[in-house]
């Protein structure tokens, strides 16, 4: 007895012992994470500055920043964004330069193969030269501003600003001027992606004729791509081999845009003569992928030429969509076909040489080392043909098309070594006139945008960026890898579009769709044949004769689904009323429950609604139904519901309807028997996911929910649970309130893609305009800052962001007060 009583109070006292180590070092984890959240009152004495910069943030931690020259403004916004983002930055900044597995080993070595080679970082230094002196100058004040906050990080034992940097060894590189131009370029290779799709249409020319490949790729407006040959035609040797996929958690850390996700982004404007204020308004959202902290950050700079407000990317000294005094501007990033995929032919000829229009030339070459965590470093040779960097590369199945014997290189505007894209937003931004702003926007390169920029008199868009002029020559007409080594292949020249004024209706709209038939010539645009989004706009557009700011900010909320108002007459138009009766709890009963529920439903993606998640369950099973036995293994790669293959099958254009029929069956199917029986597989997984029977009890939001995940946090469920955000979300894949689902296997419609930032610009009034973004400002978990806005933007609500000082002071949570540093 008394043994046991000893062993008790042995097994008592390692408990008690047990815990207080716990909570001791729970506390000071805690404590540590929590010096990294900056004080926003305080001051603090940097080099770098000419004179004093109050940086004062609204009651959202906007930063609003007076300065009393420029450079110094733009100074303090380098310190603001590396108080809140400072992980983030280094992140986005890792990933241009092709450095991550220096922090996370070689599960990240394909992306940094594929970054190193296409030498992006070395594309910005190059580039720094071309910009212009006030660019250079603000480039170089931003830098300082950001190496003043991480000086004052190890000055000040600041839980060395970010907790993200605990779990990792590696110290903090200074910001460089350059560093912000590869941020500008990474933003432009994530927001394209059509060498993707080249290789995507090679893989299907292999199984499929070229019609069915329409069906399922409609390439643009301009062209008839029925008559693009096979692959095969201009590749005989070429094998469909097999493609690899990244695991789901590395995707926010991707140097690419998920072909999957591929939604456009929207503007649109209304002249003087259609708004009740008398001056022009303009509405602008961003789709980005959802993560959280959000690829946003809301900034004011008190500019020599006045203020100016509106959305930032962290690591950028620019406002990419927003207004000053006199101008508002939002600009979309255009599917344009800014890139090319070249299949070199190597020759044999013992040296590294590849056949060109001109003959044999040797490719240049140099080394590159790529350092891994917990392993020996790997080297690897930058190649480049005539034509653009070599790449190698399974990310996108890249090699499953190359022949044997052959490379491939890309050509890419935004590869350019002299890109002034900074120097053109940084003019913009400065503009007081839509005549000013577009001359400024003639230098910009990449990404390919659509700009609408507005001022108190005018009302213009316009195309900007450079875009390549193909010889109509190519077969392949940039749809598919081309030959390297053909005349007809090369790009011409590169050229620009001129600025389109609005219409006699007062109105522009844009979005990467309509861009292609008002300015741009053949061969350029990759859009869908009909934007399901954009219809919706104009629709709402044209039923009002005025506009409001508030009627442009109900548009942006809209949650009408176009394509399940057009798609469901034209699927269930023999379905609807046919069923029999049928007793309770089968099957046929169910089936008759939901098509009477599609039946009375009008299209809204509401979250609280059970009929998006029948619809939408219905879509993704005709889909699997219609491709899976034509395409096999293939069809894994179209996760997404592609609502205008559904809309060719069954209006039978061009002979698509033939996916009804199932290849491998002797009956010839109708396209009424396979969306019965894709019905059916929709209600058996709906009872098997949710089970349960009374389809009326099931909600959309139970189903799609916002994939606001952490890139890195995400890993650990510890983490995960205090970083990520998972909340039911309403919208869907073609709704202007936008969210899009990629289509993963585990969590087929959560949402993974939306309009992570939207603004609308009054300029009747300088201090009216609202905006919103996807998340916090804040990147530090434990902030009250770091999912504020989050809540705001999921309700569909938005912030004030004043150009009057007196205003930003009313509400402010405090300034930070930045004084040179006097010796």
């Amino acid at each position: 007895m008394v043994r046991m009583r000893r062993l008790f109070r042995l097994l008592l006292r390692g408990f008690i012992a047990a815990a207080i180590i716990t909570i001791v070092a729970t506390a000071l984890a805690i404590w540590l994470m929590t010096r990294s959240i900056p004080d926003y009152t305080a001051s603090f004495n940097v080099e770098g500055l000419s004179a004093p910069v109050d940086i004062v943030r609204d009651a959202y931690a906007v930063p609003h920043i007076f300065g009393t020259n420029d450079p110094d403004v733009f100074f303090g916004l380098g310190v603001a964004h590396a108080q809140d983002r400072l992980w983030q930055m280094t992140l986005l900044r890792r990933i241009a330069q092709g450095r991550l597995s220096e922090l996370f080993g070689r599960s990240t070595l394909a992306y940094d193969d594929f970054m190193r080679r296409l030498d992006l970082a070395e594309a910005a230094r190059s580039s720094l030269s071309a910009q212009d002196d006030k660019t250079r100058e603000a480039l170089n004040a931003y830098a300082e501003g950001v190496n003043a906050w991480i000086e004052e990080i190890n000055k000040g034992a600041l839980g060395r600003g970010a907790p993200e940097f605990f779990l990792f060894e590696s110290s903090i590189a200074p910001w460089r001027p350059e560093d912000s131009i590869a941020i500008l370029k990474l933003f432009a290779l994530q927001s394209s992606g059509q060498f993707q799709e080249e290789v995507l249409r090679a893989r299907l020319s292999m199984l499929i004729p070229p019609a069915r490949v329409s069906d399922l790729l409609p390439a643009s407006f301009a062209n008839d791509d029925r008559n693009i040959p096979r692959y095969f035609d201009q590749f005989p040797n070429a094998r469909l081999g097999a493609i690899r996929f990244e695991p789901a958690e590395l995707s926010r850390l991707s140097p690419l845009r998920s072909p999957n996700l591929n939604s456009s982004m929207l503007a649109w404007a209304a002249t003087r003569n259609r708004t009740v204020s008398g001056n022009a308004v303009v509405a602008g959202i961003f789709d980005t992928q959802l993560a959280i902290p959000s690829l946003w950050y809301l900034a004011g700079l008190e500019l020599q030429v006045g203020g100016v407000i509106g959305a930032t990317i962290p690591g950028l000294p620019v406002i990419l969509s927003g207004r000053n005094s006199s101008l508002a501007w939002s600009g979309t990033t255009s599917n344009i076909d800014d890139q090319d995929l070249f299949i070199e032919k190597l020759l044999d000829t013992g040296s590294r040489e590849v056949l060109t229009p001109a003959g044999p030339r040797p490719i240049v070459s140099r080394p590159s080392v790529i350092r891994i965590r917990g392993e020996a470093p790997v080297t690897i040779r930058l190649e480049r043909s005539e034509n653009g960097p070599i790449i190698q590369s399974d990310l996108f199945g890249l090699s499953s098309v190359i022949p044997e014997g052959h490379i491939a290189s890309l050509a890419w505007t935004g590869l350019s070594t002299n890109d002034t894209s900074i120097s053109a937003l940084m003019g913009l931004m400065t503009a007081k006139s839509t005549d000013q702003g577009f001359l400024a926007m003639r230098s910009f390169i990449a990404p390919a945008m659509t700009m609408i920029i507005a001022d108190e008199e005018n009302l213009a868009n316009q195309f900007v960026g450079e875009r390549p002029i193909r010889d109509p020559r190519n077969v392949f007409g940039g749809f598919m890898p081309a030959p390297g080594w053909l005349w007809e292949s090369q790009w011409r020249a590169r050229g620009v579009a001129k600025p389109s004024n609005a219409d006699d209706s007062g109105m522009q709209t844009q979005n990467d769709s309509n861009i292609g038939q008002q300015v741009l010539s053949p061969n350029i645009v990759r859009a869908d044949a009909k934007d399901f989004r954009l219809s919706r706009l104009e629709r709402l557009l044209e039923a009002r004769d005025v506009h409001t700011r508030d009627g442009f900010i109900e548009y942006q909320q809209d949650t009408i689904s176009p394509a399940a108002r057009g798609l469901l007459p034209l699927i269930a138009k023999n379905l609807w009323f046919s069923e029999p009766p049928a007793p309770s709890g089968t099957l046929a009963r169910r089936r008759a429950d939901a098509l009477q529920m599609l039946a009375d439903w009008n299209g809204d993606m509401n979250e609280h609604m059970a009929e998006p998640l029948i619809y939408t369950a219905w879509m993704r099973a005709l889909q699997q139904r219609l491709i899976n036995d034509e395409l096999s293994k293939m069809a894994e790669g179209l996760p997404v519901i592609q609502t205008l293959f559904l809309e060719r099958v069954f209006r039978d254009v061009d002979g698509a309807s033939i996916w009804c029929d199932v290849v491998q069956s002797e009956e010839i199917e109708t396209c009424d028997q396979i969306a019965s029986l894709a019905l059916d597989d929709s209600l058996l997984w709906l009872e098997e996911t949710f089970g349960r029977g009374d389809l009326s009890t099931l909600r959309w939001g139970d189903a799609h929910q916002t994939a606001l995940d952490h890139p890195i946090l995400s890993w650990s469920r510890g983490f995960s649970f205090m970083s990520n955000i998972r909340l039911p979300f309403s919208g869907g894949d073609t709704t202007l309130f936008l969210g899009f689902s990629a289509g993963a296997s585990e969590d087929p419609f959560q949402a993974d893609f939306g309009s992570t930032f939207r603004g609308v610009y009054d300029l009747s009034d300088p201090n009216s305009s609202v905006y919103i973004a996807s998340t916090g400002q804040s990147g530090h978990f434990l902030s009250r800052f770091y999912d504020d806005l989050g809540r705001l933007w999921r309700r569909g609500e938005y912030v004030p962001m004043y150009l009057e000082r007196q205003l930003v002071n009313a509400g402010s949570v405090g300034t930070t007060s930045l004084l040179p540093l006097r010796n």
